[in-house]
């Protein structure tokens, strides 16, 4: 029985582009060997959230795999032993999860592409800054007033 993972390296970016290509593939063929890639994503260099190991920067690599159960925990104790590696995450998808590789969503017709655009034009056109400004102006006033005219 096989199940559905996903998974997500990061790299120390002290690797160079052969030694971070190579250390890709070594897990594709390792998680092959035992399972089933459905996908790849290499999200690359990215800013982490805090420091790890004093850096402040990884490559980011999402895998999406399915295979048995019992090997989660060998593919786990593999990233513990790997250097290279500074943050590792292993997660069991549901059975009806698909990848969703493409973050912008695909017209299905042409009247979703026409709605879609204009959408974006109306929210090209607002200006917030006036708005705001507009307010700020009116409360100095009042301010202003009532400074001039203390209550009588």
């Amino acid at each position: 029985m096989t199940e559905k993972y996903e998974t997500i390296l990061v790299f120390s970016t002290s690797l160079n582009e052969d030694q971070l290509e190579f250390q890709k593939n070594r897990f594709l063929d390792l998680i092959s060997e035992n399972g089933v890639v459905e996908s790849v994503d290499v999200w690359g260099k990215r800013r982490l959230a805090y420091e790890i190991n004093k850096q402040n920067d990884g490559y980011y690599i999402l895998i999406y795999f399915s295979s048995p159960p019992s090997f989660i925990n060998e593919l786990e104790r593999i990233y513990r032993i790997t250097d290279s590696l500074l943050r590792t995450i292993v997660i069991k998808r549901d059975k009806f999860d698909e990848p969703e590789l493409d973050a912008k969503k695909v017209p299905e017709n042409d009247e979703d592409a026409k709605f879609s655009e204009e959408e974006a034009e109306s929210t090209d056109d607002y200006d917030e800054s006036s708005d705001s400004s507009e307010n700020i102006d009116s409360e100095d006033e009042d301010e202003n007033e009532s400074e001039e005219n203390p209550a009588e």
